[in-house]
């Protein structure tokens, strides 16, 4: 069962919403906090199955994906691929623990804009985000985060 809240229409035509796809409810709801603070809408599903719903129903109101890649039934790379068969544009964050070359690279073949290793902190997602939705092509395929920005 999805724990998807229902998307409220909005006035502003750039709906910044991000579906949150992950399983462990800990770090689903840590996303969510960081995600709503800095003003987005945040939608969570609970595994891949129902990020896939989520995404079916509201992806023409996403800004992008943040999606774990180990979950129970349909992983990350299964449901990636779900979603790029229906939307491409929006742009999908892979976060992971742990990822072996053939999966980047399969990744990388589904066009996923950025991989973000686990464990992340904050600034790192928002970093993350931030460059995704500024520059939404993939990122080079050696890469697997953004640059941190230099301290002042």
């Amino acid at each position: 069962m999805s724990t998807t809240p229902p998307l409220e229409p909005q006035a502003d035509p750039v709906f910044p919403a991000v579906l949150v796809v992950e399983d462990q409810v800990l770090v689903r709801g840590l996303i969510k906090k960081v995600l709503e603070a800095r003003g987005y809408h945040a939608l969570a599903a609970e595994d891949g199955q129902s990020g896939l719903s989520a995404f079916w129903e509201y992806h023409a109101d996403l800004r992008a994906v943040v999606a774990d890649f180990s979950m129970e039934g349909m992983n990350g790379l299964a449901m990636v691929r779900e979603m790029q068969d229906l939307d491409r544009s929006v742009p999908i964050i892979v976060a992971s623990g742990a990822l072996d070359d053939d999966l980047i690279a399969e990744f990388r073949a589904l066009n996923v804009a950025a991989i973000l290793m686990k464990p992340f902190t904050a600034r790192q997602l928002m970093n993350t985000l931030d460059t995704v939705l500024q520059h939404p092509n993939p990122l080079p395929a050696q890469a697997t985060t953004p640059p941190a920005p230099a301290k002042s």
